[in-house]
C-alpha cells in the first residue's frame, strides 16, 4: 500500500521528468539542425552579401504550389553535406510568383529552377527541375569551383 509520502515523491519525480524533458526539447528545437541553410530572401541584399564576402550566389526559385520545390526544401537543403556547401555560397530563395521579373531575366520557365551566380552577380548558369541529394552535392561542388575567386 502506497503511503502519502510515496505518492508524494512518486509525483515530484514527474513532474521533475517533465520539466527536464521540455525544457530538453526547447533547447534542442532552438538550435540549428545540421542540415540547415541560411536563407536570404532579399536579392540586392544577396548581391551585395555576396560582393563584400566574394562568395557565390545560388539562388532557390520556388512558389507556394510547387511540390517540388518542398520536396527540394525537405529532402535535399536538409542534407548536412549539401548544407555545408551552401555555407561557402550566399544562398537565397526567391518566390518566383512574386518576382516574376527576376525570375524570366533570369531565364525561369518552370520550377524548381536554380541559378548559381559568381560573387558579382555574373556567369548565371541554372539548373531546371528537381535534383536528388547527392547529385545536388556534386553540381554545389562544381559550381563552387568555377564560380569561386
Amino acid at each position: 500500500m502506497a503511503t502519502g509520502r510515496g505518492i508524494a515523491r512518486a509525483g515530484w519525480a514527474v513532474s521533475l521528468a517533465a520539466t527536464v524533458g521540455v525544457v530538453a526539447w526547447s533547447v534542442a528545437a532552438s538550435l540549428p539542425s545540421r542540415g540547415s541553410v541560411h536563407w536570404e530572401t532579399d536579392f540586392q541584399a544577396a548581391r551585395a552579401r555576396a560582393k563584400r564576402e566574394g562568395k557565390p550566389i545560388l539562388i532557390d526559385f520556388w512558389a507556394p504550389w510547387c511540390g517540388w520545390c518542398r520536396k527540394m526544401d525537405q529532402e535535399v537543403y536538409t542534407d548536412g553535406e549539401v548544407a555545408g556547401l551552401l555555407r561557402r555560397m550566399v544562398a537565397v530563395k526567391i518566390n518566383s510568383d512574386d518576382h516574376p521579373e527576376i525570375f524570366r531575366r533570369l531565364g525561369g520557365s518552370g520550377l524548381p529552377y536554380t541559378v548559381f551566380l559568381d560573387a558579382n552577380g555574373g556567369r548565371p548558369q541554372a539548373l531546371q527541375g528537381y535534383v536528388e541529394a547527392r547529385e545536388f552535392r556534386r553540381l554545389l561542388a562544381e559550381q563552387l569551383e568555377s564560380l569561386s575567386p
